[in-house]
């Protein structure tokens, strides 16, 4: 668990807790601790906490772990059709993402450094550690104003039905195309 990541940052530390067989509190053993790092683009990556399938999640005969656990072998988009996720992203200095939408409710927490958020009408807002932005379906990118440090952030994202406007305009999700994020990041390197 000391090794350090390419952000200077270490592996994210995970503890699920679980019941034994007299319904006594435990941690559980079916989950590994540390979380894997999941590679997004060149100076961007980011640890999947934990997900379910459901929302309200299912816990009955641990039916949320078992659902997890293929998410293990095989991570989800960013958003889980019903259900929800946690992930700790790092942004390398100066990383920008391509401007996405989700249909989902997201909470970012800045836990390092500062990040942008960025939305489609040019508005921007800086936030430092201890932040927070709740993100509602709306078309938005992040972007690490620091020249020489990374940013860690952790979203908690909530699956949504799909954004009506209040002049009745359904908006669509978009995936965010990290190719032209990729590409600028790697030529700074």
């Amino acid at each position: 668990m000391g090794q350090e990541l390419e952000s200077g940052y270490r592996p994210l530390a995970r503890h699920v807790t679980s019941h034994d067989a007299s319904g006594n509190s435990v941690f559980s053993s079916e989950i590994q601790a540390p979380a894997e790092l999941q590679k997004v683009a060149p100076g961007l990556y980011y640890h999947l906490g934990y997900a379910t399938t459901t929302s309200p999640a299912s816990m009955k005969g641990d039916a949320d772990i078992k659902a997890y656990q293929g998410f293990q072998k095989n991570p989800p988009d960013i958003v889980v059709p019903n259900g929800t996720n946690v992930r700790v992203y790092d942004f390398a200095p100066g990383f920008e993402t391509a401007m996405h939408r989700t249909l989902s409710i997201d909470y970012g927490v800045v836990l390092e450094g500062q990040i942008d958020a960025v939305m489609d009408s040019g508005e921007v807002r800086t936030l430092s550690r201890g932040d927070l932005c709740i993100q509602r379906g709306t078309n938005h990118a992040w972007r690490n104003p620091s020249k020489s440090e990374w940013a860690r952030v952790m979203y908690f994202v909530v699956a949504a039905d799909p954004l009506v406007t209040k002049d009745g305009k359904t908006l669509e999700a978009n995936k965010a195309d990290h190719s032209s994020a990729e590409r600028e990041q790697e030529s700074k390197l």
